[in-house]
């Protein structure tokens, strides 16, 4: 059956409260797959918003707006199609969102040296190979929207090996025969 979508609920099944006219799940299945409505008993039309509780508290909820809150109640402004989630988003590409990331954190990107022969793009690295990065460039101008073209430049390295498995973002393969300080952007998989 197709869901009713205005009027009273008439196809699928339906849990409704006791009273006529009452907040309604109504379930049903059709060729496009299996449906789920929340609205009323006697007018399908009115969107109600679609709510599972786990040991009686709210864990996830889709508004009438059509965005999808995780672990918060509070949608603020989200709108069709927005998650909204408390804490950080990640899947097994990196993180999504969630810019209360700590550094380092699985998800994260990182500035990174590698000490070795090459490093290649989508290549991973075990984090106690990399060290943490900085570039610092040393000129006499002092014009900001200018390009340092100055004395010098350097490569500066942190003093501590970080944990996990990175992905390598950029390659960095001058004289691949050759160990040097090779630094690019790196993601954290694990």
């Amino acid at each position: 059956d197709n869901p009713t979508l205005t009027g009273t609920m008439a196809t699928g099944h339906f849990v409704a409260q006791a009273s006529s006219g009452g907040p309604a799940l109504n379930v049903g299945s059709d060729a496009a797959g299996t449906w789920y409505n929340s609205g009323y008993s006697n007018n399908a039309g009115i969107a109600r918003n679609h709510r599972w509780l786990v040991g009686g508290s709210e864990a996830m909820q889709i508004s009438t707006s059509g965005a999808l809150l995780h672990g918060t109640t509070t949608a603020g402004s989200a709108g069709a199609g927005d998650i909204v989630a408390a804490g950080s988003i990640t899947s097994d590409t990196g993180l999504l969102a969630g810019a209360d990331a700590a550094a380092g954190a699985v998800g994260t990107y990182a500035f990174l040296v590698y000490v070795g022969l090459e490093v290649v793009a989508g290549t991973t690295y075990a984090g106690s190979g990399l060290l943490n990065a900085a570039v610092n460039g040393v000129s006499t101008s002092t014009a900001l929207d200018t390009a340092i073209g100055g004395t010098s430049s350097q490569l500066i390295r942190g003093d501590a090996y970080n944990a996990g498995t990175w992905r390598a973002m950029g390659s960095s393969t001058y004289q691949p025969t050759t160990t040097h300080n090779r630094a690019t952007l790196f993601l954290r998989i694990s």
